[in-house]
């Protein structure tokens, strides 16, 4: 049975789940997972929703709903954020790039953040499909300049990239040739983190690793192929990246309190949430 610890006031819960099918997952647990967890903000991704299912009951407790839906292919992508929080703005899908992108950003604008799911474009089985990750990558670097450019960026999601061999079983035998852990990917996250196009101090911060330097074999998907789950063998596809100016120096008043994931929360979907606890207002 499930339970998790109550937090304190003026801390705003996230979660972010790639549901691998909206529908699928709410069969099997997804809106009894969120009434234990009591997230403010819900961010799922890989929904695969031909149209917005908001009559559902268990949405009630998320006043504000925004669904990105893939506009080409049906039944494929797509990107879901339910929150309690009422935000300035939603956006679906990055203005000016291609509308498939609908289906793979939603960002929430609040008063002193910027929340951005995400469900990135994977490069495909033996890296076929690269020429659409590096397009996707381009993009998405010029759209959180523009966004640091006006306040710090709290961004989620499957991010489909691993950044070092930590994340990830079997590293050796998967460097540029597993979709998510080659060369061109790994390189193009780093800067992005590293953020030097975006000026001084303008740093993005994966915070779970932060939060867990040492940590090998925690990762947040399992192919249910091959009993993925069973013998070890995963990826740390999903995380929480945040602008490090929002982190802060004081750690009795650390923007972001816990970061984690859960890895009890595993049949639902072949992947499993991760929740970040950040002081509020957002």
């Amino acid at each position: 049975m499930l339970e998790y610890s109550l937090r304190p006031e003026g801390q705003v819960r996230i979660v972010s789940w790639n549901v691998s099918s909206f529908n699928s997952c709410e069969k099997k647990g997804l809106f009894k997972y969120l009434e234990v967890e009591q997230p403010d903000i819900v961010v799922l991704t890989e929904t695969k929703v031909n149209e917005a299912p908001d009559m559902h009951p268990g949405l009630s407790a998320y006043p504000h709903r925004y669904w990105g839906i893939d506009a080409k292919t049906k039944g494929y992508a797509g990107v879901a954020v339910f929150s309690k929080i009422k935000p300035l703005k939603a956006t679906i899908g990055m203005p000016l790039h291609p509308k498939e992108y609908n289906g793979r950003i939603i960002t929430l604008e609040f008063s002193k953040h910027f929340l951005v799911g995400t469900y990135v474009t994977n490069a495909g089985e033996g890296l076929a499909k690269m020429s659409n990750k590096q397009q996707w990558n381009a993009a998405f670097a010029e759209y959180i300049k523009e966004l640091d450019a006006q306040k710090p960026v709290i961004w989620c999601g499957d991010l489909n990239v691993m950044l070092d061999q930590r994340d990830l079983s079997a590293p050796k035998k998967k460097w540029n040739k597993q979709p998510g852990y080659s060369k061109i990917e790994c390189d193009a996250h780093r800067v992005l983190l590293e953020g030097k196009d975006r000026g001084e101090g303008r740093k993005l911060v994966d915070v779970w690793r932060v939060s867990h330097p040492d940590a090998v074999g925690h990762f947040t998907f399992y192919s249910f192929r091959g009993a993925c789950r069973g013998k070890g063998i995963g990826w740390r596809l999903d995380s929480f990246i945040i602008s490090e100016r929002a982190l802060g120096s004081d750690k009795s008043r650390a923007f972001v309190q816990q970061c984690e994931i859960r890895h009890e929360v595993y049949g639902p979907s072949d992947h499993v949430p991760v929740i970040c606890d950040v002081l509020g207002p957002l």
